[in-house]
């Protein structure tokens, strides 16, 4: 997996040294804008921390842009947004969501490098 993974930031051309991150960059769970489908089931891997943490920098750098502005959109839309309720408002939404690239992002990708066409 630490092969793939470092494969996938060769691709993106994020295989470099990031700056850290912030304290109030994501850390875990849904980053803003986690629209991306998920696996259904959990798979564990091990890769060494620094790795881990590049891939936490690379996409929380990447994304920031993204990330701040959907942080604004969501304090101007304290209320819930859907396609129904407010088309405008939610095509705002997912085109900046499509700007993040989140660390499972990454771990799926990484698989699929991984595993090839199943």
């Amino acid at each position: 997996m630490t092969h793939a993974v470092k494969a996938e930031l060769t691709l993106r051309g994020w295989n470099l040294d990031w700056p850290p991150v912030p304290a109030n960059a994501p850390k875990s769970g849904r980053w803003p804008g986690s629209l991306h489908e998920h696996w259904p089931v959990k798979i564990n891997a091990r890769i060494p921390a620094d790795l881990a943490t590049r891939v936490h920098a690379a996409c929380y750098h990447t994304s920031k842009e993204a990330i701040d502005a959907l942080r604004v959109w969501r304090d101007d839309h304290p209320e819930i947004v859907t396609p129904r309720s407010d088309p405008a408002a939610w095509r705002e939404y997912q085109e900046l969501a499509d700007q993040v690239t989140t660390p499972g992002d990454i771990w799926r990708a990484s698989l699929q490098l991984l595993l090839g066409d199943q």
